[in-house]
Parts: structure tokens; sequence; C-alpha cells
């Protein structure tokens, strides 16, 4: 993340597998990033707003989401 910030490289979006779908993870990106996460099987909804709302997005419609 410093070598992005250092080359000025503003991400539209990310895609984090199951090694980085932790909430820590999710407030590394600005509110403007749209993180997509396949989350761990053991993944709580503990943490930020943010990671709330993707792990809702992910189980309310996982077919849109992964699309």
């Amino acid at each position: 993340m410093q070598l992005l910030k250092a080359a000025n490289v503003e991400l539209k979006s990310v895609r984090l597998d199951k090694y980085y779908s932790e909430s820590a993870y999710m407030d590394y990106f600005d509110k403007e990033t749209k993180v997509y996460v396949i989350p761990k099987k053991n993944a709580t909804l503990n943490g930020s707003q943010k990671w709330k709302d993707t792990m809702k997005e992910f189980v309310q419609n996982t077919m849109n989401y992964l699309e």
C-alpha cells in the first residue's frame, strides 16, 4: 500500500482472496475503492462498517457479488 501511494496509484477496485479477507485489510483502502472479498470459512462480522456491508452484500446475493 505504501508503494502504491508513493507512485500515486489510485485503485478503483480490488479483490481479496481468502488469505487477505480480514476486516483489518478493508481499512487500508479509501472509501472510493470497491473491495471484493472471498471470505474465509470462519469469517466474522467483527470490524469496520465497510467490512460488515461487504459481508452483507456477499451473503445476500452471492452470485451477483461474484460476477
